[in-house]
């Protein structure tokens, strides 16, 4: 009887732990909402202009616009007339994040009459913090971090500058949907290969990496790491069963098959890896085949041999996608040279006033980053648990893709954060440190590799749609608006105006700022073009443009702090300097803007081919 007696109020212990850690971890994750929330909310001023809602940050603008369509007469649509104009253009982001979307508004303006959709869909991003919160915690406790180290992980959650950004109300563009799925893969991994045998872990991060690219294509890459880790796990004759294997791959095909489905991209035969294609299945495939080849046999010469030329094989088709992919990450793909997203940390760090614009986004941890990769990368040679073996090729990974580009920050934001965490916990371990001395002096420095973000970043206040060149051609916009009502005319702008038009206008426009395809590539190199021409030229050239928008700091140069127009230009001589608008351009309205003006004209097409 007192054995019973003894289990009994063991078992009840046991059950008191595991209810005082639960409540623990739900109260980490409530504070770390409740902070992140508080930052996020600071900057949601900028999303309303005299009561009406503005998409934040450029590509915002077109999913907006396309939510909008979609909730109208015009319908859900994948090819986009306005766009390219006048051939019109495939839309490279997949249908699932901008369909969804336009479901949730209807779903709760039916629930609320008279609610604005942009009001529904401008909150989303907001109140998915919860959900990256939620997956960001779960991936530290997969990972084994202790309960304080899991605090602290959520307190650089919480402070980064990233998390309000991605989070902000009216930051409808895609990337926090990203984030969740490096997280859920993450997550899904870690605890896979923590239980190898548990087929359920691997079938559910099959479904997750099948659904990915229908929320974005370039998701397809979170493959990478799995297939990694199974090699290297193979190599050490350590494959996970061959159960765990096929219920991956089936999840992950099955998925696949129907996200594609509704893919107009897919269905038209399309094989693109900046379209949601055939390419996306074949690169599943591939990944299934190599899978499906180290669980059949243990690792031995021959069959890593057979597994290289089968690699070989299947990589051949799709050899010039990926160089093109590869372009794309190390930023050398069109103009992306020129944008600022798309800048390594090596090129903000070298920048004027680098370092601390730099630190004030990722945190003085940035510049451990290289560190931490290269600790991975040593780890892999070592004995680890098939989840750390996953964790250290994830986090060199994604360290190396946000030491890239600053537009994929979130692929490494956990990885770097989680990474060093981890060093100091296992360090504390094996060394028996004082826990709660650990814990103060990891806290204290945390927050001091904050203090760039607090003082710099977090309290900062935005231009209405967090661009300041939007802001001033609001005006110009609305103009555009009313002009082509009914007409729908073709506008020659800079890439940089197109969404924004889009967003405002049933213009037509030769380019946005998609640079996925080559397409999109011909419509940059054609705006560029024009713009280089005479007025006269112009018309020439493009006699199906109607309107020309046109801001002087697209033709100028600055230099000791002084702005210039760059007084060869065609454009500067007969648009900006000369008295009166050349022959068949109207003068429709004109913004003065601090060192930049912004004009809109009309080209009259009875002037067309006259002198």
């Amino acid at each position: 009887m007192g054995s019973v007696k003894s289990d009994i109020v063991l078992s009840g212990s046991a059950g008191s732990s595991t209810l005082r850690h639960a409540v623990s971890l739900a109260a980490i994750w409530l504070a770390a909402v409740l902070i992140a929330g508080f930052f996020a909310k600071l900057v949601g001023d900028a999303a309303l202009v005299n009561g009406s809602y503005v998409p934040m940050t450029n590509d915002s603008f077109y999913h907006a616009r396309r939510v909008l369509d979609a909730l109208g007469t015009r319908g859900f649509y994948q090819f986009d007339e306005r766009l390219h104009a006048p051939a019109g253009a495939w839309i490279p982001w997949p249908w699932a994040y901008d369909y969804l979307l336009a479901k949730t508004a209807a779903l709760v303006t039916w629930l609320k009459p008279g609610l604005s959709p942009l009001a529904v869909i401008f909150h989303v991003p907001y109140a998915w913090l919860l959900v990256n919160a939620a997956l960001f915690l779960a991936a530290a406790s997969a990972l084994g971090l202790s309960v304080e180290m899991r605090l602290l992980a959520m307190v650089c959650f919480a402070l980064s500058p990233f998390t309000q950004l991605l989070h902000v109300i009216g930051m409808i563009d895609h990337h926090y949907i990203e984030y969740t799925f490096v997280l859920l893969s993450t997550w899904l991994g870690l605890r896979w290969f923590a239980a190898p045998a548990d087929w359920r872990w691997p079938a559910a991060l099959g479904a997750a990496l099948g659904l990915a690219p229908g929320f974005h294509t370039a998701l397809f890459i979170l493959q990478i790491p799995l297939l990694a880790c199974v090699f290297v796990l193979w190599l050490r004759g350590e494959t996970p069963p061959r159960k765990s294997l096929i219920a991956f791959t089936v999840a992950l095909l099955t998925t696949m098959q129907i996200v594609l489905w509704p893919a107009d991209t897919f269905r038209a035969g399309l094989f693109d890896f900046g379209l949601l294609s055939s390419f996306h299945l074949y690169v599943s495939v591939c990944t299934s085949i190599c899978l499906w080849l180290m669980g059949w046999k243990p690792f031995s010469t021959k069959q890593l041999t057979l597994l290289g030329l089968v690699a070989l094989a299947l990589t051949a088709p799709i050899a010039l996608q990926a160089l093109r992919g590869v372009g794309f990450i190390a930023g050398r793909f069109s103009i992306l040279p020129d944008i600022v997203e798309a800048r390594s940390v090596f090129r903000q760090l070298t920048a004027p006033a680098g370092l601390l614009d730099t630190a004030s986004y990722y945190s003085w941890f940035v510049l451990a980053a290289p560190l931490l990769a290269v600790f991975h990368g040593y780890k892999l040679f070592t004995k680890q648990a098939p989840e750390r073996v996953f964790f250290s090729i994830s986090a060199v990974f994604g360290i190396a893709l946000l030491l890239s580009q600053f537009r994929f920050h979130y692929y490494g934001f956990f990885a770097l954060t989680a990474a060093g965490l981890l060093v100091v916990d296992d360090a504390r371990r094996r060394h028996a440190w004082h826990r709660g001395g650990v814990f103060v002096a990891v806290s204290l420095s945390i927050l001091l590799a904050y203090q760039p973000a607090l003082r710099h970043r977090l309290f900062q206040i935005y231009a209405p749609g967090a661009d300041l060149d939007y802001a001033a051609a609001i005006p110009i916009y609305q103009e555009l608006a009313r002009l082509c009502e009914t007409e729908h005319a073709i506008v020659l702008a800079s890439s940089d105006d197109g969404n924004p038009i889009l967003f405002h206008t049933e213009c037509k426009v030769i380019a946005n700022n998609f640079i996925l395809s080559d397409a999109d590539v011909q419509s940059l190199n054609r705006v560029d073009q024009l713009m280089k021409m005479s007025p006269e030229g112009i018309r020439k050239a493009a006699p199906e443009v109607r309107y020309l928008l046109v801001r002087a700091k697209d033709f100028g140069v600055e230099h000791d702090g002084q702005f210039g127009l760059v007084a060869e230009s065609p454009m500067v001589q007969q648009i900006f300097l000369a008295r009166q608008p050349p022959p068949g351009f109207t003068l429709i309205t004109k913004i003065n803007s601090g060192a930049d003006e912004v004009r809109l004209y009309r080209i009259d097409a009875a002037a067309l081919g006259t002198g």
